[in-house]
C-alpha cells in the first residue's frame, strides 16, 4: 500500500513541477523499489516460484544481522580515517562522515586502486 501512495504522491508532484528535482527522483526510485518488492511477494502464489521467493525472503531476513555488524565495523574504521586525517576532498559535497564511510566501504569491497601513499587517498586527475 505504501508503494501506491508514494507513486501517487510522486506522480502528482511531477505534474505540478516543470523540472525533475532530486527529491522527486528519490521518490520515484523508492516507488519502483516498493513495487518490485510487492511483485516478488505476490509471485509466491505460483507453485514453482513459491520455494524461491520464500528462500529469498529468509536470506534477506537472516543477512540483516550481518549488515548491522558490518556497518558498525565500517563506521568505526571511518571514524579512524577521520582521526588520522585521510584526504576525502574527492567526494565533493558529501558530508565528512559520509565521505569517510564511503571511502572505507570502497576499500572493504576491494577497491584498492584509489590508495596512493604519496597523494593520500583520492588521486585527482
Amino acid at each position: 500500500m505504501s508503494g501506491i501512495v508514494l507513486f501517487t504522491w510522486a506522480a502528482a508532484l511531477d505534474v505540478f513541477n516543470e523540472e525533475l528535482s532530486d527529491q522527486l527522483r528519490m521518490m520515484w526510485s523508492f516507488s519502483i523499489m516498493f513495487s518490485l518488492i510487492k511483485i516478488v511477494y505476490l509471485i509466491r502464489v505460483f507453485r514453482q516460484l513459491n520455494f524461491l521467493v520464500t528462500m529469498l525472503i529468509t536470506v534477506v531476513n537472516e543477512i540483516m544481522f550481518f549488515i548491522l555488524l558490518f556497518s558498525i565495523f565500517v563506521l568505526t574504521f571511518a571514524q579512524c580515517n577521520h582521526i588520522v586525517g585521510v584526504d576525502i576532498t574527492g567526494y565533493g559535497r558529501v558530508p565528512e562522515l559520509g565521505a569517510n564511510f564511503l571511502a572505507v566501504l570502497r576499500c572493504s569491497m576491494g577497491d584498492f586502486s584509489l590508495i596512493n601513499s604519496i597523494y593520500a587517498f583520492d588521486i585527482k586527475d
